[in-house]
């Protein structure tokens, strides 16, 4: 079975208010061939959850999030069309086939949550059509066979990592 996983992260920074009104966010768009074979779509659809909590788990730990003088919430939003992996994080599904992948998922969340002072996480079910943007890029790394992520910063793109 060949299978990808594709994931994109973008972190709000805030409203620039000139010239015109318009969100300050970062866009990191990853895309991940595993190497060997034997991965299903479902360990597949984890891999690209696990892959974006590590980045978010990074980012908060070179960025700020700890407020000295008051409590600083991070709100992350996780969003999939795999109801397997949504519904076991949300914890209506017990994690029975894929267990060790939702540990990890749940690791990597407490993780985050030690470098913040606080976290709220919601996981939202998307059908697969609003899911274009994860697809897209779990494709891309079936058809180059290889894993890379690019960050867009305000629409400037920056190739970061690469790797065949």
């Amino acid at each position: 079975v060949v299978a990808g996983a594709g994931c994109e992260i973008v972190i709000n920074k805030g409203t620039r208010m000139y010239p015109v009104e318009e969100p300050i966010e970062d866009r990191i768009q990853i895309r991940e061939y595993p190497m060997g074979g034997g991965h299903t779509s479902n360990k597949m659809e984890y891999k690209g959850l696990l892959i974006g909590l590590r980045v978010v788990c990074e980012h908060v730990r070179n960025t700020r999030f700890k407020c000295p003088n008051y409590n600083c919430t991070v709100k992350l939003t996780v969003k999939g069309d795999s109801e397997l992996v949504i519904n076991q994080m949300n914890g209506s599904y017990e994690a029975r086939d894929m267990k060790h992948m939702n540990e990890r998922a749940t690791n990597l969340l407490s993780e985050i949550e030690d470098e913040v002072d606080s976290l709220l996480v919601t996981f939202r079910h998307i059908p697969r059509e609003q899911n274009t943007a994860a697809d897209g890029l779990a494709n891309e790394a079936m058809d180059e066979k290889r894993s890379w992520y690019t960050v867009y910063s305000n629409c400037d793109k920056y190739h970061l990592y690469g790797r065949s």
